[in-house]
């Protein structure tokens, strides 16, 4: 996802991003065994706490997560969108 995001163009490199000009900010939210919930709601709330405009959880799983849900619905309420994927 950074890459299609915030790859720079016009380099000869032959990938460009949408937003040549972006701050990432990357969270690591999971490892071989799949997403850890309790990292997902930390990068949701360090993500809010440092200023991101958006969020994007290009991750899923099977579980529900209340505090999950807490942390992002806090995000929406600073006014940060937040993008889940879907498949």
């Amino acid at each position: 996802m950074a890459g299609i995001i915030g790859a720079v163009g016009n380099n000869t490199t032959g990938i460009s991003g949408v937003s040549w000009n972006v701050s990432l900010m990357v969270c690591k939210v999971a490892n071989a065994d799949g997403v850890n919930l309790d990292a997902a709601v930390a990068a949701v709330q360090y993500a809010t706490a440092a200023g991101a405009k958006i969020i994007n959880a290009s991750w899923g799983g099977p579980e529900y997560s209340e505090s999950l849900r807490d942390a992002i619905e806090a995000a929406g309420r600073k006014g940060i969108l937040f993008v889940a994927a879907a498949g």
